[in-house]
């Protein structure tokens, strides 16, 4: 770390030999590097595709809402670019529409 610079999260399958190679070279001893299962963003772009978009800027486009709202936290919500309304497939946006207070991302997986 001779610039001061560290990547805390890996997205990997778990299958990959590269994610495997990381892992014993274990680069951040004393830090606890994140394995964060690509099955979940498989499924965003699953949704952004199965919403049938008609051109690839609109692809693109729900793929990085779904993408951003996967990386939000608490501290920093990024959910700007997700739908709105009561039938929003973000569940704070969902809250907002029905006048609730959001629930905290603690165990939130959409």
């Amino acid at each position: 770390m001779e610039r001061n610079l560290g990547y805390t999260t890996i997205i990997s399958d778990g299958h990959s030999k590269t994610h495997s190679e990381i892992l014993q070279l274990d680069p951040y001893a004393g830090f606890e590097v994140v394995k964060q299962k690509i099955g979940l963003l498989q499924a965003y772009y699953k949704k952004s595709v199965a919403g049938r978009c008609s051109h690839t800027a609109e692809l693109r486009k729900k793929i990085v809402q779904r993408l951003k709202h996967s990386y939000s936290t608490d501290d920093k919500p990024q959910h700007e670019d997700c739908s709105v309304g009561k039938d929003s497939w973000c569940f704070l946006q969902r809250a907002l529409a029905y006048g609730k207070t959001p629930p905290t991302y603690q165990g939130k997986s959409s």
